[in-house]
């Protein structure tokens, strides 16, 4: 890889940072290419950074910073392959990665919920507006609450018309707090008919 990115620097269409340890053994690389770079310069005002892939055989965080052009199409501004998920090495790669795209600091950047990742971007990117990304909410949702995401459909369906279908901040507020309540209403109600429904009971002695 060494090799690659060497040749491909003297052909002047490729920019890497290699980070090493006290052992003289690689930690963290980053990439980038003069494509990469002339399409930050024009449609970096908003990033995303995926680390949701993994190198297969030691899992180390493998990272896409992308971002949409005019034409609605993913364009990729640089990659990363980090030795961990510490903060340290995040906010050595967003350092890196500002030096390459001469100091433009994104207007948004969108991330999973990392809070060493978070941690890094106040640090770097102070000025940048940091958001989660749409996606990991829900992944994050079935995740911490899958037996409320299967158990009653509806918390399902009006959490995902939460954070994809709208845009306006009252509008959120608003549909927020009606699911809160409506699922809460449905939880009381089941919890009060389990004092009442028993198989023991016939139908008469539960009206």
């Amino acid at each position: 890889m060494l090799e690659y990115m060497e040749k491909k620097v003297s052909e002047d269409v490729i920019f890497y940072s290699i980070q090493v340890d006290e052992d003289d053994l690689i930690t963290n690389i980053f990439w980038t290419d003069s494509k990469m770079v002339s399409d930050y310069a024009l449609f970096g005002d908003v990033i995303c950074f995926d680390i949701t892939y993994r190198k297969l055989d030691d899992g180390r965080p493998f990272g896409l910073i992308v971002g949409v052009n005019n034409h609605k199409k993913t364009i990729v501004f640089g990659v990363a392959l980090l030795y961990d998920e510490s903060a340290d090495n995040f906010a050595s790669l967003f350092r890196t990665f500002l030096t390459v795209m001469s100091g433009k600091h994104p207007h948004t950047i969108l991330t999973d919920e990392d809070a060493t990742m978070a941690k890094a971007i106040r640090s770097v990117l102070p000025h940048s507006h940091h958001r989660l990304c749409a996606w990991h909410m829900n992944q994050n949702a079935c995740k911490h609450l899958g037996g409320v995401v299967t158990d009653y459909k509806k918390f399902n369906t009006y959490f995902q018309h939460c954070i994809y279908d709208i845009e306006e901040e009252d509008e959120f507020i608003s549909a927020w707090n009606e699911m809160l309540d409506n699922t809460q209403r449905s939880e009381s109600m089941n919890n009060e008919l389990k004092c009442y429904i028993s198989s023991k009971y016939d139908m008469l002695t539960f009206f």
